[in-house]
């Protein structure tokens, strides 16, 4: 395997996305697919001295990879950006349910939306210290917990809509602002989650963008429900 080191930090071709995201992949057309020296200014302009161990050969699959890579990180982009307006989703959602509906249950097993309410926010506590930990402890552990036993022990339908929504905000928009510019190095972080094992930073972005929509079709059926 061909490595290289950037700096102090040792790179392999798996790794080039980084070099992409430099412009390495724009000067490496320029040489064509071929021998590619790495002794680039930009590197310089970056602080960065690179020293390759050995010299490469990039062909047409490498720059697939960097290709698909770049498809990679525009999807993330696009996430994040999904993920950072939960907030005006979600309430644009809330006005199209009657308030003397919301704590209408559809089942017995099934919750109001007052209860789903309060549980979107206490599961972005919950994200809010994740993504924390994946960016400043990987490799540790965050803990599940008992989303039912939640609803049923901390006496949701006594706790302020309101004020849940408010607090959803404010968490919601904190960790949008910590997560959007960080390096894609943080990206591959991992911590052991009690419950689903091994999660990414990519797992916890998934999981966090799609919840608030998922509630949200979750609600239109309680409404459904409730209007039959």
């Amino acid at each position: 395997m061909t490595s290289f080191l950037v700096g102090n930090l040792s790179c392999d071709l798996w790794d080039l996305h980084h070099f992409a995201l430099m412009g390495f992949h724009r000067n490496a057309k320029k040489q064509g697919v071929g021998e590619v020296n790495l002794t680039y200014p930009l590197f310089s302009k970056l602080g960065c001295k690179v020293v390759p161990i050995k010299r490469t050969v990039l062909n047409k699959s490498h720059f697939e990879l960097l290709r698909i890579t770049k498809m990679d990180i525009e999807h993330r982009k696009q996430k994040i950006e999904s993920y950072g307006r939960a907030h005006l989703d979600l309430e644009t959602a809330l006005e199209q349910f009657p308030r003397e509906m919301w704590q209408f249950r559809p089942a017995e097993d099934q919750w109001t939306i007052h209860e789903i309410m309060i549980h979107i926010t206490d599961s972005e506590v919950n994200s809010y210290v994740r993504a924390r930990r994946l960016i400043a402890e990987p490799g540790g552990a965050v803990l599940g917990y008992d989303e039912g036993g939640w609803a049923k022990r901390l006496g949701y339908h006594q706790q302020s809509v309101k004020d849940a929504l408010e607090l959803f905000r404010v968490l919601r928009q904190a960790t949008y602002h910590l997560i959007k510019d960080q390096p894609a190095d943080v990206w591959k972080n991992t911590v052991q989650h009690t419950e689903d094992g091994t999660i990414t930073m990519d797992t916890w972005l998934d999981t966090y963008e799609r919840h608030i929509p998922e509630h949200i079709q979750q609600m239109q059926l309680v409404y459904q429900a409730w209007k039959k």
